[in-house]
Formats: structure tokens, sequence, C-alpha cells
């Protein structure tokens, strides 16, 4: 008969299996349970001081109203500029030399480019109104414009906005 000593039969040994799993358990709780922060509304925003609820409402400057508008349509030619344009057979186009564009400033209607140059001279200087609306009639082409915003840049106005043509 084999006989166990006394310090044997009083030091129990404790399984740690099942604590490791209830560790493991709370563990896998709380990391579904967790709920991140947001930020959002803590960034810092780097606004205007004077601008915001105010009692006076701020003046906004009117836009000048900037017209391109067809005279003549002219002719179509051939890419080259020799022949006559074929409809049938379609493809690309230029512009005779007979075609016709007039521009409008506001109210006046009918000017050329170098009256039109001379009218956005005299108005800058008269006028601190930086916002330009430049509005195409329908069938002005993409270069007609383009000699527009060379006009109002070499005239100082560098904040323009394109309307869409009416048709």
């Amino acid at each position: 008969m084999k006989r166990t000593s006394p310090e044997h039969l009083l030091t129990p040994k404790a399984d740690l299996t099942p604590m490791i799993d209830v560790t493991f358990l709370i563990l896998i709780f709380f990391l579904c349970t967790l709920r991140f922060k947001t930020l959002e509304g803590q960034l810092g925003a780097y606004l205007p001081k004077d601008v915001g609820m105010q009692v006076d409402p701020a003046e906004t400057p009117e836009a000048l109203d900037v017209g391109i508008h067809i005279v003549r349509e002219g002719e179509r030619l051939s890419p080259d500029g020799r022949a006559p344009w074929d409809a049938a057979g379609g493809g690309r186009y230029v512009w005779s030399d007979d075609r016709q564009v007039s521009y409008s400033l506001g109210p006046r209607r009918g000017l050329d480019l170098g009256q039109l140059r001379a009218e956005l001279a005299r108005y800058a200087t008269e006028s601190d109104a930086a916002d330009v609306v430049l509005a195409p009639a329908g069938g002005v082409v993409q270069a007609e414009v383009v000699t527009v915003l060379d006009t109002l840049i070499d005239e100082g106005y560098l904040s323009v906005r394109v309307r869409g043509a009416e048709r």
C-alpha cells in the first residue's frame, strides 16, 4: 500500500481552463459592445469671425451680365475652309468669315468686341463689381466664348460664371 504524504492532500490543484474561458468571453463581450467616440463635432474650423449671425445682411455686389449673340449664322465650310460643308457626310466644320456675333453688357446690346472691351474697362473703374455672368446664346461656339473670356481676364475680371445657352 502506497502512502501519500499529508502535504499532497492539503494542496489542491487548480484547473485554470474555466477561468481562461470566462476571461476570453468577457473580453469578446467588451469588444463587441465598444462604441468609438466620433470627433466630428470637435474638429477645429477656421471660419471668418466677422461673418455669421448678424442683424444686417451683407451686401452682395450685383453680377455683371455679358451676353454673346449671333447676328448672322454664316456658312459652314469643310475643316480646311475651302469647300462647303456636306451635311450628309456630317463631321467637323468651320464657320466662314461672314459669320457675325454681337455682345451685350447689361442692358446695352449690339456691341462689337472693341466696344465690349471699352465698356468693361469703364465699368471696372466706376464700380467694384467683381462677378461676371457670361451668357452665350444658342449656336455660339466655344472659340467665341473663349474670346470673351480672354477679354474679361485682360480687363481684370477673374470671377466669371458661364451660364448655359438658352434654347
